[in-house]
């Protein structure tokens, strides 16, 4: 009995055929460009011309500078700078507390809060000097979005306009009015002919 091979899943072949391609990708761009390493006089080109430069005995100035230009290292490029944590002063070398913190009177819109933060700060100075920085005026504008932030319990008169709802209202309370009427008038009648059975 021969065994028979699974054949490979979807997933297999989908992760065969990326590798195959990043491969090609790979050998593609090593075939393009120039290999590690070489400089400018190591191509072809440059051999040509400095074989041709040798039969002449002379170099133009154009050559000269361009092969220096290519021999000049890559200038080196500054590292950035680390980023400090703001909780540590890095001058004493010491964990910011509460005695470091400045007078929460003093804090504007503009002022660096992040070293209320630190761990060594007590939570109820960091809420403190949160609270008093963002009740400064400008974290206090309206957007003018806010569905509530309108005084509903104020409305505009609507003077001679009168909606639909008005007019529903009015007409019910019209009905109501006629069928009070007619329950009046159907009472009187039923009273006037009581006492005329009585008179009889």
């Amino acid at each position: 009995m021969t065994d028979q091979k699974k054949s490979p899943g979807f997933l297999n072949r989908w992760s065969t055929r990326k590798r195959d391609t990043i491969r090609q990708s790979a050998a593609d761009a090593a075939a393009a460009g120039p290999r590690s390493g070489t400089t400018l006089t190591d191509t072809p080109a440059a051999q040509e011309k400095s074989s041709h430069t040798a039969h002449s005995g002379s170099e133009s100035p154009v050559t000269k500078q361009s092969i220096a230009q290519a021999a000049d290292p890559v200038p080196a490029v500054e590292a950035a700078p680390v980023d400090r944590d703001p909780a540590i002063d890095h001058v004493a070398g010491k964990l910011l507390t509460d005695e470091d913190m400045p007078a929460i009177e003093t804090l504007t819109a503009a002022s660096d809060i992040s070293g209320f933060f630190s761990e060594g700060v007590s939570v109820a100075l960091r809420k403190a000097a949160l609270r008093h920085v963002f009740r400064q005026p400008v974290f206090n504008v309206r957007d003018g979005l806010n569905d509530y932030d309108g005084d509903y319990t104020v409305f505009e008169p609507l003077g001679d306009t009168i909606t639909a709802d008005m007019k529903f209202h009015s007409a019910r309370k019209e009905r109501a009015r006629l069928e009070a009427e007619r329950e009046a008038e159907a009472e009187a009648e039923a009273e006037a002919e009581a006492e005329a059975e009585a008179e009889a």
